[in-house]
């Protein structure tokens, strides 16, 4: 386990560093697990907090923790049919979990349509796929039990990513390594915020 100080110095560095612009803003976070960044969006007086997460055990963790916040415990790509309009998206340890990441970033720019995009991967040359363990805890979850998945996951360097949210109308304005943190689950890794692109930017 990592030490308290440790994960002290990530969350205020990270509420700093990216979690600041969702002061009096509507805020969803994808796949927040449990919790761990969660715990750093709400140092700010956010509108309103959805939470999706289709592990049903961090659900019921989610719920003790935020009793504000609007939890949805569902795979974020069976819901994401629906329109979730919000100003802020916040997808932390989610991208390197997933076979479709581009689809994914798609769809949060067109069903969310936010202000703010920020989100965390792991370091990566060019485009690796990986074996994932399914519904483990950390891992990909599905909450459909009779669907069959693709048990492999698509690891994409940070510039596939950003030009990905470059074509779909968003700029790059922060990012940092999280290395420095020495926190084990963010070993390897970057975060990165994105705006989007008007007219006056």
């Amino acid at each position: 386990m990592n030490n308290p100080n440790i994960w002290h110095e990530y969350h205020e560095t990270i509420a700093k560093e990216f979690f600041n612009v969702c002061s009096d803003k509507t805020v969803l976070e994808i796949a927040p697990f449990n919790g761990h960044q969660t715990q750093a969006i709400i140092k700010y007086p956010i509108k309103s907090l959805l939470l999706i997460e289709p592990n049903q055990n961090s659900n019921e963790r989610l719920i003790e923790l935020f009793p504000t916040a609007t939890i949805i415990n569902e795979d974020i790509f069976n819901v994401y049919h629906n329109k979730f309009l919000v100003d802020v998206v916040i997808a932390c340890g989610l991208l390197y979990h997933l076979h479709s990441p581009f689809y994914l970033l798609e769809l949060i720019a067109n069903q969310s349509n936010p202000e703010y995009i920020i989100l965390d991967s792991i370091h990566h040359s060019g485009v690796s796929i990986m074996q994932e363990l399914m519904n483990t805890p950390g891992n990909r979850y599905t909450t459909t039990p009779t669907w069959k998945s693709v048990n492999y996951s698509l690891c994409l360097a940070f510039d596939y990513i950003d030009q990905a949210l470059t074509d779909l109308g968003y700029k790059c304005i922060n990012k940092i390594e999280l290395e420095k943190f020495n926190v084990s689950s963010k070993e390897r890794s970057w975060m990165a915020s994105w705006q989007k692109i008007t007219k006056e930017m």
